[in-house]
């Protein structure tokens, strides 16, 4: 089956072109306003309206980069940016998303990516000594604020039902009745949890 991408020699031109302007960036980020100045639409206007039919040689797409890519950048990297929150952003990061990005693993279960499953494990009992929490908890990695206050709506909406079915357990003297279909309905919720985790395990 013939490769898609351009030749390896390419790539690696490319790839070392990179890691220098990355480095130089890095070392120079302060030459840039924080914010960026132009007006909404102008990155847009910079493109074709249609995509183009061929490929294009890397220089070019690293040419367009800094043409019309970097001018539209609020750089977060930058020692007078303030906003938002803090950069999670290193060298060793940026080395670590090349590699990622190789292996184009994705960790959904353990059978997905083993290696993903336990360095998460791992990192995770890392942080928890860290920071000096008690031993025997567990967490998870999620990706996004976003995520996580989904996860706490969920959680709070399960919490509501619940308060809300004992208060009628409350009015109605069914207690004992409710009482068991909550703990049923839970109950089958760890248990479809566990049977999924194993048939991917």
């Amino acid at each position: 089956m013939p490769k898609l991408d351009p030749s390896s020699r390419e790539f690696r031109d490319a790839g070392h072109r990179l890691i220098d302007w990355i480095a130089d960036y890095l070392d120079g980020v302060d030459r840039y306003d924080v914010l960026s100045r132009v007006t909404p639409g102008e990155i847009a206007a910079r493109f074709p309206d249609r995509p183009s039919e061929e490929g294009r040689p890397y220089d070019a797409l690293i040419a367009d980069f800094e043409s019309k890519i970097v001018p539209g950048i609020t750089h977060w990297n930058h020692p007078a940016f303030f906003a938002y929150f803090s950069i999670t952003g290193s060298q060793a990061g940026i080395l670590a998303e090349l590699l990622t990005a190789a292996l184009n693993a994705n960790g959904m279960l353990w059978k997905t990516s083993p290696s993903l499953t336990e360095l998460e494990s791992v990192t995770l009992e890392w942080l928890r000594a860290s920071l000096g929490l008690p031993g025997g908890l567990f967490g998870i990695i999620n990706d996004t604020a976003s995520i996580n206050s989904f996860l706490a709506l969920a959680a709070g909406s399960i919490l509501y039902v619940v308060i809300e079915l004992l208060a009628v357990a409350r009015a109605t003297g069914f207690k004992v009745l409710i009482t068991w279909a909550i703990m049923t309905g839970l109950a089958l919720g760890f248990v479809t949890d566990a049977i999924v985790s194993a048939a991917g395990a």
